[in-house]
C-alpha cells in the first residue's frame, strides 16, 4: 500500500495552507524540516478541485485509475490546459507513444510553464524514437522556455553527444555550466569531451562531476581515462572500490551492519515526540515536531518509520494556517534514504511525491506531480547513503554518534545535491532552557543556494550523551539566521 493511502488512513490531520513559496534546501531534517515547512505552504487535502482524485491515484501509484479519471476530466473541461497536458503525460508513462504524441501535438498552452513541459516530453517522445535532432530542438525549447528547469538543457545535452555532435554538445555543455558551474551532468559530458585531446584536463572534469554526484557511469568512465595515464592506477583502484560501495551487487546484503543495529539506539524511541520552536529572533514563527512511528519490515529489510510535522504560530493562521507531514523510512543504522513521502497543497495547487528505492536495484522513482499540477516520473541512479532534506537530521545524527564528518548526497526537487558536515572536535557548553548542557557542534553546507534568502550554511548542537538529541540549530539567511530549538518532549 503506498505511503498516500496510509497517511489517510493514518491521520486525521487536515492541512491548510494558504500560500507557497517553491522548496528551499533543508538540512538537518527535523532542524531542517522548518525550511520545508517556511516555503511550502498548502491549502487542504479534502480540496474540492476536479482533479484532487486523479492526482491521488497518480501520486499513490495507481496509474490506470488516473487514466481513467484525467480521460473524464478532459472531457469534461476539453479547453483546460493542464487536463490535456497530464493526459499526454500518462499516455507517455504508459508507453502508448502513437497516441501520447497526438495528444501533445493537438496542445497549444497559452503558459508558457505548460508549453515548457509540452515541448520536453515532445523530446523525450523524439528521443524515444531515435530521432536525435529533433529531440535536442525540442529539449532547448523546453529550457528556452522555462529557463529555472535545467532537466531539458541535460537532457540535450546527452542526445548532442550520443548523435555525435560534438560541436553542438559543446555549446550545450557550456550554456549548462553557464547557469549551474557544478552540474554534474555539464562537468562530466565537457570531460568527455576533454578527454582525446585533454585528457588531464578531462580527469579533473570527470572528478568535479563525480565530487557533485557520484554518478556509476561518470565513475565509470573517470576510472577508464585513469587507467590509461601515467600513475593513475592506484586513483582508478580506489575509484572501483568507491563505486561498489555507493552502488553494490543488488544480490548482497544491503549492509552487514542492519541486521545487528538496535532499534532503539539510531532513532528516537516509539512514542516520544519531541517539540521545536521556529524562530527569527524574537519572532516566534512556529512549531516543529519530530518522533519515530514504527518499525517494520519491507522486502526482508527492517526500517524505522520517522514523521515530521509543521505548524504556523496560530498568531499568523489569518495569513497562513499550515499544517504539512513528511514521513520517511531509513534502515536501522540510518545509512541511506528508502522511502520518503510527502505531501502539500499550494492554493488549490496540490503538490504530492513519493521518493521510493527500487527493491533490487541502485536505482529510485520519483514519482508525483508540481505545483503547477503536471505529474512526473524519473527513474535515476541512487548511491547508497542518500538522504532527503528531512532524512538528513538522521544522517547529521549518525556523523556524531561516529565522532566524524562526512559528506551526503542529498535529493531536492529530484535532484542531487551534496551536503557537507563538519563535527567540531570537542564537545562545548550550550545554554538551553536555563542551564548548560555538554553539547557536539557541527557546522556544514549546501552545494546550492535556497530561497527566501538561505545561504546553504548551518549549524546544529547535539547531546552529548547516548540520546544524541539535537538541541538547537540555525539556517543562516541573507540577514540573521533561523532558529530552531528543542521546547518540549511529550510521550504520545
Amino acid at each position: 500500500m503506498m505511503y498516500g493511502q496510509e497517511l489517510k488512513r493514518n491521520t486525521r490531520l487536515i492541512v491548510k495552507l494558504k500560500h507557497v513559496i517553491q522548496p528551499s534546501w533543508l538540512i538537518l531534517a527535523g532542524l531542517g524540516m522548518f525550511l520545508v515547512w517556511c516555503t511550502t505552504f498548502a491549502l487542504s487535502l479534502e480540496t474540492d478541485r476536479p482533479d484532487a482524485a486523479f492526482l491521488r491515484s497518480w501520486s499513490d501509484g495507481d496509474t490506470h485509475t488516473a487514466y481513467v479519471e484525467i480521460t473524464s476530466l478532459v472531457d469534461r473541461f476539453p479547453a483546460n490546459e493542464l487536463y490535456q497536458l497530464n493526459r499526454g503525460i500518462l499516455l507517455f508513462h504508459l508507453d502508448s507513444l502513437a497516441a501520447a504524441r497526438q495528444s501533445l501535438l493537438e496542445l497549444v498552452p497559452a503558459e508558457r510553464y505548460f508549453a515548457s513541459r509540452r515541448h520536453y516530453y515532445l523530446g523525450r517522445l523524439a528521443r524515444r524514437t531515435r530521432d536525435d535532432q529533433l529531440a535536442v530542438s525540442r529539449f532547448r525549447m523546453a529550457w528556452k522556455l522555462n529557463p529555472s528547469d535545467l532537466k531539458p538543457l541535460e537532457e540535450a545535452v546527452e542526445v548532442s553527444y550520443a548523435f555525435p555532435h560534438p560541436g553542438l554538445c559543446r555549446k550545450l555543455v557550456a550554456e549548462l555550466l553557464q547557469e549551474d558551474q557544478e552540474n554534474w551532468t555539464g562537468l562530466r559530458f565537457q570531460g568527455l569531451l576533454q578527454q582525446e585531446e585533454h585528457p588531464r584536463a578531462a580527469v579533473e572534469s570527470l572528478r568535479a562531476s563525480v565530487a557533485s554526484f557520484p554518478h556509476p557511469t561518470t565513475l565509470l568512465e573517470l576510472i577508464r581515462l585513469l587507467e590509461g595515464l601515467p600513475g593513475g592506477l592506484m586513483e582508478a583502484e580506489q575509484l572501483r572500490w568507491q563505486l561498489q560501495q555507493y552502488y553494490p551487487d543488488p544480490d548482497s546484503t544491503l549492509t552487514g551492519a542492519v541486521a545487528k543495529q538496535d532499534e532503539c539506539s539510531t532513532f528516537f524511541p516509539v512514542g516520544t515526540q519531541y517539540v521545536y520552536s521556529v524562530s527569527y529572533g524574537f519572532i516566534p514563527l512556529g512549531t516543529l515536531k519530530i518522533w519515530t512511528q514504527r518499525y517494520l519490515t519491507v522486502a526482508g529489510e527492517r526500517l524505522a518509520e520517522v514523521w515530521f510535522t509543521a505548524d504556523v504560530n496560530p498568531l499568523y493562521a489569518w495569513l497562513i494556517d499550515m499544517h504539512d507531514i513528511f514521513v520517511a523510512r531509513m534502515p536501522l543504522d540510518a545509512s541511506g534514504l528508502r522511502s520518503m513521502y510527502t505531501s502539500s497543497i499550494y492554493n488549490d495547487d496540490i503538490m504530492e511525491r513519493l521518493y521510493q528505492m527500487e527493491t533490487g536495484s541502485n536505482h529510485y522513482f520519483a514519482r508525483g506531480c508540481h505545483y503547477e499540477g503536471d505529474i512526473y516520473l524519473y527513474r535515476y541512479p541512487c548511491p547508497r547513503g542518500t538522504f532527503d532534506g528531512i532524512s538528513i537530521l538522521y544522517a547529521a545524527r549518525r556523523s556524531v554518534r561516529l565522532n566524524q564528518s562526512a559528506r551526503y548526497t542529498t535529493i531536492v526537487s529530484e535532484e542531487f545535491k551534496r551536503t557537507e558536515i563538519q563535527l567540531d572536535p570537542e564537545p562545548v557548553q550550550l545554554r538551553h532552557a536555563g542551564s548548560y548542557h555538554s553539547v557536539r557542534r557541527l557546522h556544514g553546507t549546501a552545494n546550492y543556494k535556497g530561497q527566501a534568502g538561505l545561504s546553504g550554511n548551518f549549524e546544529g548542537w547535539f547531546t552529548n550523551d547516548s540520546l544524541t538529541l539535537p538541541l538547537e540549530s540555525k539556517m543562516k539567511i541573507m540577514v540573521g539566521s533561523i532558529t530552531i530549538r528543542l521546547k518540549e518532549i511529550k510521550q504520545l
